[in-house]
């Protein structure tokens, strides 16, 4: 597997739809890791449920929060050694926010399971767009 297909990036709209079509991605892009040559690197030791539930909670933050416009979800993908790293781009400069008493309430669990599946997490403004909410999953985290 050349190192190009160790990464990948999709773009979503800004649509409830758009959670489960990255989870799809997801899923095709660690499998797509699993089929590798000999020789090539190994994939990243991640619990696939992990990843997708992630993904999932990262990408529907952003389209719950963010008031992104459509096409500006961006997920990007990347396996690094023994990790997975899992970012999404949306066009809210806002930072996300770890709300205290998350885990008691029906809603805004989000970055709570993302804090606890992930060896680390956070985020990045992007200049003139908005922000990327990061993770990293591996062998320290979920």
């Amino acid at each position: 597997m050349t190192p190009a297909a160790r990464r990948a990036r999709w773009c979503f709209p800004s649509q409830s739809s758009s959670a489960a079509a990255a989870r799809a991605a997801t899923r095709s892009f660690l499998a797509s890791l699993a089929e590798r040559p000999a020789g090539s690197p190994s994939p990243p030791a991640v619990d696939e449920e992990s990843a997708v539930l992630a993904v999932s909670e990262l990408v529907a933050n952003a389209v719950l929060h963010a008031d992104a416009r459509p096409g500006d979800i961006e997920l990007r993908l990347e396996a690094r050694r023994g990790s997975l790293h899992i970012e999404v781009e949306d066009g809210d400069p806002r930072p996300p926010v770890l709300g205290p008493g998350a885990a008691e309430k029906d809603r805004g669990r989000g970055l709570l399971i993302v804090d606890r599946l992930a060896a680390r997490w956070g985020w990045t403004p992007v200049p003139e767009h908005g922000k990327s909410v990061w993770c990293d999953l591996g062998e320290a985290g979920g």
